[in-house]
Parts: C-alpha cells; structure tokens; sequence
C-alpha cells in the first residue's frame, strides 16, 4: 500500500529538500521528515504530480546516507522514468508504476536492507533491480 504523504505533528518536522526539476511533464517534490519519538526518525519522500499544485504521490520513501541522499530522475523511452541514487541507509517503499508511467531504480547501495520493505506488487524489494547500464542499454542508448 502506498504511504500517505508526510505530514508535520508535535514529533515530527517535514521540510524541503531539494528542487528536482521536471522530467517529462511530471512535477517531483523531496521532503524530508525528522521525528524525535523514542528514537530520532529521518525519512525522504519522493512525491510526483501531474500538475505541480497538488501536494502528489509518493513513490519512493528512504532513509538517507548523509552523502548524497538527492535522487536523479531522467526519462526513458516507453513512458518510463529512471530513479537513480547512490547510497541509502534503508528504503521503506518503492512504487514501479505511477498513473501509466513505469518507474525503474538504480540505487548503488542499500546499506540496510529491511526485509519487509515492500512495493505495489508487495513483492520484496531488490528481486528484479536492474542498473542504470542495463535499462539505458535496453532502450538503445549507450550502444
């Protein structure tokens, strides 16, 4: 199921991350979510929306390495887009299909895999990843 989008309370602050810019039409937004239960809790929440003014879905939920926690995002051929990242500590949620568009990952490291992080399809995350080589390849670019 997909994860509603953050929403500050008395625990927990959600922020800005960075600007993405648009990639095929679709407007992407990266907030940052900081809780301080029992436990400091950070999150990033990829968000995508058609339109830019509504607040979006999230499509892709992790918790960041302290370097480079940014995604790049490109489009494919195919109605397809590619979200690339080098390093998370853990990822919480990852959707392969958003409103017709297929959403494909390269994410270099995962140095916390959670087993029970699970996409759309509540398949296990990481049983059909492919690399950003292979989905460029496969659309013909690169060759």
């Amino acid at each position: 199921m997909r994860p509603a989008p953050p929403v500050a309370n008395d625990y927990c602050v959600v922020q800005s991350e960075a600007e993405i810019p648009e990639v095929a039409g679709l407007h992407f937004q990266l907030l940052r979510t900081s809780c301080d239960t029992l436990a400091k809790d950070i999150s990033i929440s990829l968000l995508v929306s058609s339109n830019g003014t509504d607040k979006g879905d999230v499509i892709f939920k992790y918790w960041p390495y302290s370097v480079n926690s940014v995604p790049e995002i490109v489009a494919l051929p195919g109605n397809r887009i590619l979200i690339t990242i080098t390093y998370v500590e853990s990822i919480y949620y990852q959707a392969f299909q958003w409103d017709g568009i297929s959403i494909d990952y390269d994410i270099g490291t995962v140095l916390h895999p959670r087993k029970l992080a699970v996409h759309e399809n509540e398949s296990r995350i990481g049983e059909s990843t492919l690399r950003k080589t292979e989905l460029l390849q496969s659309v013909g670019v690169g060759r």
